[in-house]
């Protein structure tokens, strides 16, 4: 804000020490992108998100494209296969709406780590507990839950 002379007064102490450009009336958020950089805490910030949404994207569309390889090996049918995909977007939406209000009282920071440590776990158990179609069935449904870091 502005004061009596109306010249303006940055709200923050540090706005001069940060790697880029940010507008101190608005909790000095970054008005730029530096791609390259990893500076704290925008860029690194910047850098963290969207790794983390790779990597949370990638366990939770693994099962998908290896679909033509695991069914054959588990005898599944394709009707198995459709129901499979359809109980892991049940769980994203089912867990999106849990999700959103919970960002606001624990943190999105926390939540994302949270289901990306999930994930990995549940991804692991994939790796030796899917045996049949319902092992599969259940192993999408518990893995669909890292979908859930697009809704926070």
């Amino acid at each position: 804000g502005g004061n009596a002379a109306g010249t303006t007064v940055s709200f923050s102490k540090y706005h001069d020490e940060y790697d880029l450009k940010t507008d101190p009336h608005d909790g000095d958020r970054a008005t730029e992108i530096k791609l390259w950089s990893f500076a704290r805490p925008h860029m690194r910030a910047f850098h963290y998100s969207w790794f983390s949404f790779f990597l949370a994207f990638f366990a939770w569309f693994a099962f998908a494209p290896l679909m033509p390889v695991i069914a054959p090996q588990l005898d599944i049918t394709e009707q198995m296969m459709w129901t499979a995909n359809i109980c892991s977007v049940a769980s994203t939406v089912l867990m999106r709406l849990v999700i959103g209000p919970m960002c606001d009282k624990i943190g999105a920071k926390n939540l994302q780590a949270g289901l990306l440590v999930y994930g990995g776990v549940m991804i692991l158990i994939a790796a030796v507990a899917v045996r049949d179609a319902t092992s599969l069935v259940i192993m999408r449904f518990l893995i669909g839950v890292v979908g859930a870091t697009f809704g926070g």
